[in-house]
């Protein structure tokens, strides 16, 4: 079982100074909540463009207190992949709280790189979705700015959605020189993405990633 009390915690006691912070600094503008408000039961799956290392934060903030949807289980990388040389302060620090007991707290668990194996890669990610808990996750795997290029996205997504049948929630950040808009798109599902009885496969995955990529694009554009 997947503890719900520590993530909960942090995304609710964070969530008021993150949302002022965001709502003074970068104007934060949240749309299309009422399309998780259409979605009474947790469980879903929210797939995000990524574009700061804020974005998990921000994502669990502009959601309502009460949210069925709280707290958010985010899906990150190994403590491996945040590791550098350390000839940089932001590696340095990257290197003690990326990936380890922090992400944790925050609700975020590694898919396992480098295995070419979804249901090894993402075992968490199906047994939080399995125990009717919402996963959040970044398709393109990296922060990309500005940069819009389906082939870049991961299957990643495409597993979890074929897998498990769970509805899957667009989700676009928006940044327009200072101003940050976060934007709930309209629900995915299945057969929205996939065509009835399609075996999983890597190329499905990979299809169905592309399909609910292009989803958040459109919310971008």
């Amino acid at each position: 079982m997947y503890g719900t009390r520590a993530p909960l915690l942090f995304q609710q006691v964070s969530k008021f100074p993150t949302r002022l912070f965001f709502k003074v600094f970068h104007n934060l503008d949240i749309q299309g909540l009422e399309n998780l408000k259409s979605l009474e039961k947790s469980g879903v799956i929210l797939a995000s463009n990524h574009i700061s290392d804020w974005d998990p934060v921000l994502i669990s903030a502009t959601l309502p207190v009460w949210s069925p949807h709280m707290p958010l289980f985010f899906v990150s990388r190994e403590k491996t992949f945040y590791e550098d040389d350390g000839t940089e302060s932001l590696g340095k620090i990257k290197q003690y709280i990326y990936g380890g007991a922090f992400f944790r707290l925050m609700g975020a668990y590694p898919a396992v790189g480098g295995i070419k194996d979804y249901e090894k890669s993402l075992h968490h990610h199906l047994s939080i979705l399995n125990e009717n808990k919402t996963v959040c996750i970044f398709p393109s795997g990296k922060i990309r700015t500005g940069e819009k290029d389906l082939d870049k996205t991961k299957g990643g997504v495409g597993f979890l959605a074929q897998k498990t049948g769970r509805t899957v929630i667009p989700v676009g950040i928006k940044r327009q020189g200072r101003s940050i808009t976060v934007i709930f798109g309209t629900p995915l599902e299945y057969k929205d993405i996939f065509n009835d009885g399609e075996a999983i496969t890597a190329d499905s995955c990979k299809v169905g990633a592309r399909v609910i990529m292009a989803a958040v694009e459109n919310l971008l554009s």
